[in-house]
Formats: C-alpha cells, sequence, structure tokens
C-alpha cells in the first residue's frame, strides 16, 4: 500500500515520504511541507464535518440522504452524518466551498492560502493520506454539479442582490467551473439577466428556507384565523382580466369606503389611465391614487412610477405608500444620490437604481435632477405611472391659463 501511494504521489511528495522513511524521528516541524501535527489529527469526515454550521450539516443531510436531527447540537448532527457510511471523504469535499475548505484546513493545521477550491481540496486529501485520494481529481467534475451549486428554480443571492436560476451548465470539463444563468429579482433591478460561473464568485450562496423547516404546531388555529389564511389564498388567485374585480382594496391596510372605489373603477375602464382626482380635503384622495396605483401593479401594468409632491408632504406619501399598501418608495433629494453613488458607483444614473419614487415640485425643477429621469424614460416611459399631487401647481400661469 505504501508503495502505491509512493508512486501516485507528485514528485515534491514522494520526496517527502523518502525523507520521511529515512528520518523515522523527525519531529513534524522539520517536516518539507505543511502537515498536520501530532496534536492535530488527520482530516477525515468526521473531523471535517465538525467544522461546519448546523445549517450546513442540515443541508449535506439531505444531499447524502442521511436522517440528520434538526435540534441537535452541531457535534451531533456531525457525528450522524459520518456514522451513516455514506459520506465519503472526497464527496465531501467536492460539495464544500472554498470558505468552508479554508475552515477545514485552518483547524486541521494545513495552510489556507490560495483560493481555488481544487488546490485546498488537496492539501485536504493528501493530509488525508488514502492511496485513492493522491494526487486529487478536480473538484470541478464534469459529469456531476456540486450541491453547493444553485439548481433551476432555486433562488440565489450574488453580488448582493437576490436572483432566480434560470438554467445550470454543467462543466464541460474537468478544472472547468459551473455556469449559472440568473434573472434578478430586486425590484431596482428586476428581469435582468446574468451569467456566472458559481465557483468564483465570492460570498455566493443558495437561499433555502426549507433547511429551518416549519416548527412544531403547538395547537390548532381557530375557525376566523384559518377562514382569514383561506381568502389571502383565493385573493391571490384573482385574474387580472377581468376589469371589474378589482385586488387592490382587499391587499391594501385600509378601512374602504364606497367612493374611494369610483377613480379606480374609472382608471380601470380606460385604455389609458388618466384621472383626475378633485376630492375634498380629508376624503383620501392620497389612498384613491394608492389603490390605482397597487391595481395598476398588480395587473402588471406599471413598473415605473413617480409621485410629484410639495417638499412638505414627500415623507407622509413615503409613509401612507408604505404603511397602507406595501409599496417602497425612494424619495429623490441629495442623500439618496450620495448612497447610491457609494453603493453602485459615481456614473450610476440614480432613477435607474429602482422603480419608485418620490420627488417634490420644487427639486424637478432643476437640471440636475430633471435631465437624468429624461434620459433614463426616453421620449416615453414604458409601463410608467405619474401621480401629480397638488396638479394646480403644475398649471400654466398668467393669460395662457
Amino acid at each position: 500500500m505504501a508503495t502505491r501511494a509512493t508512486e501516485s504521489l507528485s514528485q515534491p511528495a514522494a520526496a517527502f515520504l523518502e525523507a520521511l522513511e529515512d528520518s523515522a524521528g523527525c519531529s513534524s516541524a522539520t517536516l518539507p511541507f505543511d502537515v498536520p501535527s501530532s496534536t492535530v489529527p488527520a482530516p477525515s469526515t468526521r473531523t471535517v464535518l465538525q467544522t461546519l454550521p448546523k445549517t450546513r450539516l442540515l443541508e449535506l443531510g439531505r444531499l447524502f440522504a442521511v436522517a440528520v436531527p434538526p435540534n441537535a447540537t452541531r457535534e451531533a448532527q456531525a457525528e450522524a452524518l459520518a456514522a451513516s457510511g455514506t459520506v465519503r471523504f472526497r464527496e465531501l469535499l467536492g460539495s464544500l466551498g472554498r470558505d468552508e475548505l479554508k475552515a477545514a484546513c485552518r483547524s486541521h493545521g494545513l495552510d489556507d492560502a490560495g483560493r481555488a477550491r481544487p488546490l485546498l481540496a488537496s492539501r485536504l486529501l493528501q493530509a488525508h493520506g488514502a492511496a485513492e485520494s493522491v494526487p486529487p481529481k478536480s473538484i470541478f467534475t464534469a459529469n456531476k454539479i456540486p450541491r453547493y451549486a444553485p439548481r433551476p428554480g432555486d433562488i440565489v443571492q450574488v453580488r448582493h442582490r437576490q436572483w432566480l436560476v434560470e438554467d445550470v451548465v454543467a462543466p464541460p470539463a474537468e478544472g472547468h467551473a459551473t455556469l449559472v444563468k440568473l434573472v434578478c429579482l430586486d425590484d431596482d433591478n428586476q428581469g435582468r439577466a446574468l451569467e456566472v460561473l458559481w465557483e468564483l464568485e465570492l460570498g455566493a450562496k443558495v437561499h433555502q428556507p426549507e433547511a429551518h423547516g416549519l416548527g412544531e404546531a403547538a395547537r390548532v388555529d381557530p375557525p376566523r384565523h384559518f377562514a382569514a389564511y383561506l381568502h389571502a389564498l383565493k385573493w391571490n388567485c384573482v385574474t387580472a382580466t377581468d376589469a371589474k374585480l378589482f385586488q387592490s382594496p382587499f391587499r391594501a391596510g385600509i378601512k374602504l369606503m364606497n367612493h374611494q372605489l369610483t377613480p379606480l373603477q374609472k382608471a380601470l375602464s380606460l385604455p389609458r389611465a388618466n384621472v383626475f382626482i378633485a376630492d375634498d380635503v380629508g376624503l383620501g384622495k392620497t389612498i384613491e391614487a394608492g389603490l390605482i396605483a397597487q391595481e395598476l401593479l398588480l395587473r402588471q401594468r406599471v413598473e415605473f412610477m413617480l409621485v410629484v409632491c410639495p417638499a412638505s408632504v414627500s415623507l407622509q406619501w413615503r409613509e401612507e405608500m408604505e404603511k397602507k399598501f406595501g409599496l417602497h418608495f425612494e424619495v429623490m433629494n441629495r442623500a439618496f444620490i450620495g448612497r447610491r453613488r457609494q453603493e453602485r458607483g459615481f456614473g450610476v444614473n440614480p432613477w435607474s437604481t429602482h422603480t419608485r419614487f418620490i420627488i417634490s415640485h420644487q427639486t424637478l425643477r432643476r437640471p440636475e435632477y430633471r435631465d437624468p429621469l429624461l434620459q433614463h424614460i426616453g421620449e416615453r416611459a414604458h409601463k410608467s405611472l405619474l401621480i401629480l399631487d397638488e396638479a394646480h401647481v403644475a398649471a400654466p400661469a398668467g393669460s395662457s391659463r
């Protein structure tokens, strides 16, 4: 066995074994390259599993079809995986990410320098000492996508954004990475396509809420609560093809009044919503505008929204839209532009970083705000909605009125 292992090693490793046999009494500090010292156990399936968090151990349990107790300690979960006999050392390393391999190397006294997963895994494999493990094969296999790579339909986090996985292309050969095709889900970049090499993306991870489970049912819901849940499911199934069947009033946290449905009904009856709301003070013009905006959004007739209002009520508009309709608006001002430039770069157009904005009349008149908006929307914005509060301010003055 020792002879076969020596023949399969690379030349430096073979020389190391020969030197080790010639000087059996030497200490680990004098060895030619990094190996675990006598006080640090050699890497094994059990010791590598003990370096992983509980959520990762549960995920590995699903991958290798091993029942892992979700409420047990991390040590007990690692022991359950190791004792099952189905988790092999090489397959375990193939399912670990870069940071996890680095943590395993550090816990076993090995060098964790480098960013390549095959390099980090090869150190663990060599220290593991199995003859069939040396020289190590590439972690990026040609016929099997690593478990930590996403699957079509998964929700992943890449470059601080959430994406939907459309397709996963297996590596064409050993040593190559997995190509993942994504579509952005964030409000300010919805629908943007992106292709990444998964193994080379720093901080990329798959969102798997099912890893936490649903918990234990402490009691049965009262009929009133269950009825509310059932009605919510029915409302989610409402079709948008019926212009007389409203959705937004039932998805808003408001006390609805009959007169507030009239502008909504009028807007849906028009091929292009163009409504002038002139109710008296206190009758809920903001709510009526919010109902129209949310209804058009639910029917996928609107993607970009802009509210132009007096500066004194800008924060009130944002609070009302978010509290009563669940719509998050950004107030376009100097502070917002500064944050976006810090996050996305100085040359970014702030109007392209979100889909719902609130701006005051005075701010919109300034060219440093107006010109980027015109550049973003072009001659006519596609699927856009303008809400103009205090519309008489925008009316022409003088004899031309």
